[in-house]
């Protein structure tokens, strides 16, 4: 929650927007930086549009309803917040652990962005014209559209050779929420192969993927196994012998969109061109487990 503190930095904050020039996102989003801690960043951001601070709001970002991030991530509000957080300072110390560096400053892709839940939150660290977002999904790039990222918020292929940018643009740093759990093997093949092609020599990816305690799990796929007498011990035996479990239950794209749980063994073995150097998952969100992704 944001303190009384906050409130008194966020109205110094408020008056320095309404006399300076600069009233793009990035204006707002430096005075936000300066001035507040990861937290109190993403609270504030979740509460834009906000009254008490018009000026501020009206270069910022609007927060996508409730029903948008239900729909989208299964949850909404403090909770979902929480669980970014989690995988934001996640990144932020393992990037500074396997780089040297910190975050700030870094060039960022956010390959799958959705409604730019995460986007929001890795503007703590590096400027808005920074960070680049790519969806395959026209709904999610429409819907930041229509908050406010618009630059930078592009549309990829559900199964890309590319990305909508420059071929020879490299990140320091790339993250992939929730993207990897609903991905058969050839889709998942070409987007880590992606992901590669555009990471600098330093660089770091981090992906999420499921255990395979995830067909045991009660979740939004429990009740389509059931219906369509899917054999869990057999998707539990897949991963174990292929590094692979994957069923195509509908969604965005076609039958490569389903969900998935991807052992990192499978990974190192179908993409040579990258290496695992470390992994962890949050008590908030069992079922994504972060792996962290170098070049070989």
């Amino acid at each position: 929650m944001l303190y009384s503190l906050h409130n008194s930095i966020l109205t110094k904050q408020e008056l320095l927007h309404r006399s300076t020039e600069d009233k793009s996102i990035e204006g707002a989003l430096s005075l936000l930086r300066a001035s507040l801690g990861l937290t109190a960043f993403g609270e504030f951001l979740m509460s834009i549009p906000n009254s008490e601070y018009p000026s501020l709001s009206n270069a910022l970002p609007s927060f996508s309803d409730e029903n948008v991030q239900r729909s989208w991530t299964g949850n909404c509000g403090a909770p979902l917040l929480g669980q970014s957080l989690d995988f934001a300072r996640y990144c932020a110390a393992t990037y500074v652990e396997s780089t040297g560096r910190s975050l700030r400053n870094a060039s960022i892709l956010d390959f799958g962005c959705g409604w730019g839940r995460l986007s929001r939150i890795f503007y703590y660290f590096t400027a808005y014209s920074d960070l680049i977002a790519v969806d395959p999904w026209i709904n999610s790039i429409m819907e930041c559209h229509k908050c406010g990222l618009k630059e930078n918020y592009l549309q990829s292929a559900y199964i890309p050779d590319s990305l909508p940018i420059d071929k020879a643009i490299k990140f320091d740093f790339t993250y992939s929420f929730s993207v990897f759990t609903h991905l058969n093997q050839h889709a998942a093949k070409a987007c880590l192969q992606t992901i590669s092609n555009h990471l600098s020599s330093n660089g770091l990816a981090i992906i999420t993927v499921r255990p395979p305690e995830f067909w045991n799990f009660q979740s939004h796929v429990s009740a389509f196994i059931a219906e369509n007498n899917i054999s869990i011990p057999a998707l539990i035996s897949d991963y174990y012998v292929t590094g692979f479990s994957f069923i195509s239950s509908g969604g965005a794209g076609d039958d490569s969109y389903g969900d998935s749980a991807i052992s990192p063994k499978w990974i190192e073995q179908n993409i040579p061109s990258l290496k695992i150097v470390s992994m962890d998952s949050s008590d908030r969100d069992p079922m994504q487990i972060y792996l962290s992704l170098k070049l070989a």
